[in-house]
């Protein structure tokens, strides 16, 4: 029990539940995002963000800002919030559905291919080849050297 004050003469405990400012990651963001996503495709955070504000301007809803899209992505903010997995989840499926069909259009190949490429290897870090670590061979050495070690 708290002790009498003046704006609590009777000593109640105050509940934690109502402090601060509401969330913003209520379910019509989620439904917000759920369309974003579903339209999404070879977007940056910035256009996704944009095209999310959009969704909840027209719901008449508080956007977010950039720094709170980070967080929710990162997962940083209101871990305990229920809708917080399904935020990073809708996150995850957008990359998921980019990265498939970036790869159906390599494999699919005709003209633009290397642009597809190039998003792949730089937004994918597991198709980054140019960050895999290098071998560096110093020294001198023959062809008949390098068949006579694997043996």
């Amino acid at each position: 029990m708290a002790r009498p004050g003046r704006n609590n003469p009777e000593g109640k405990q105050k509940s934690q539940r109502g402090r601060g400012r509401p969330t913003k990651l209520t379910e019509d963001l989620i439904l917000a995002m759920i369309q974003v996503v579903t339209e999404a495709l070879y977007w940056t955070d910035e256009e996704l963000l944009d095209e999310l504000n959009e969704k909840l301007e027209s719901l008449k809803q508080p956007t977010i800002s950039q720094t709170t899209f980070e967080d929710y992505k990162a997962n940083k903010q209101q871990a305990s919030n229920p809708l917080m997995k399904h935020f990073s989840g809708l996150i995850k499926k957008a990359l998921k559905k980019e990265k498939s069909e970036l790869l159906k259009e390599l494999r699919g190949g005709g003209n633009g291919w290397q642009a597809k490429a190039w998003i792949l290897e730089r937004k994918f870090d597991e198709w980054n080849l140019r960050k895999k670590e290098e071998k560096k061979v110093t020294g001198t050495f023959s062809i008949e050297n390098l068949l006579n070690d694997e043996e």
